[in-house]
């Protein structure tokens, strides 16, 4: 630079180009700085040889005594991978670990559900074997100890359904149309009405 004064090199101390702006400078007019400077560093050095050095996109901003414009910051980041690229694979695995937890999640729901349906089924299965019995039934005795039966029976479902072991759904809705009906056929048949659920 100085060539007229000395044909040898001389230690010398470097200085820095700094441009410095408002934080609240126009981020699209800091925008345009920052590209055309960068894009044009090879014209700029032209005219001025050591801006070369100066100019290059790879700046540490923990190195800077100010901080960077905003606008500055995102031109030198603008080929860095966005959030999703950068993280995409703790996202998906993230997102399978979600689905299979609700998978069982849901799972475990249905199961449930079949338990407690698989327990008004084993009731109805008594019921179906006393209207069975009772069709051969001949003394109000035996149609009693019927009778008696499926009240037991009905009053322990209900008591199911207040504990919460089965669900108060369409199988039950079936199942005490079913046990009232054989109920009121054994009080039709023995000739009493017992109180009923």
């Amino acid at each position: 630079v100085y060539h007229a004064l000395n044909n040898e090199p001389v230690v010398t101390l470097s200085i820095r180009s700094v441009l410095i702006v408002h934080q609240d400078f126009n981020s699209t007019y800091a925008l345009d700085i920052a590209s055309q400077l960068f894009n044009k560093a090879q014209e700029i050095a032209l005219s001025y040889p050591l801006v070369t050095r100066e100019l290059n996109n790879r700046v540490d901003a923990i190195e800077l005594m100010f901080p960077l414009h905003a606008s500055t910051k995102r031109y030198l980041d603008r080929d860095k991978p966005g959030f999703i690229e950068r993280y995409v694979e703790v996202l998906a695995l993230s997102l399978t670990i979600v689905i299979t937890l609700l998978s069982g999640a849901f799972a475990l729901y249905r199961h449930r559900l079949q338990v407690r349906k698989d327990r008004v089924d084993v009731y109805y299965s008594q019921f179906l074997e006393i209207r069975s019995d009772m069709e051969h039934a001949s003394t109000h005795a035996v149609l009693r100890t019927y009778h008696k039966r499926a009240l037991d029976v009905q009053h322990e479902v209900l008591n199911l359904l207040i504990d919460e072991r089965v669900a108060a759904d369409a199988s039950l809705v079936a199942f005490l149309s079913l046990s009232n009906q054989i109920i009121n056929e054994l009080d039709r048949r023995i000739g009493f009405k017992d109180e009923l659920v």
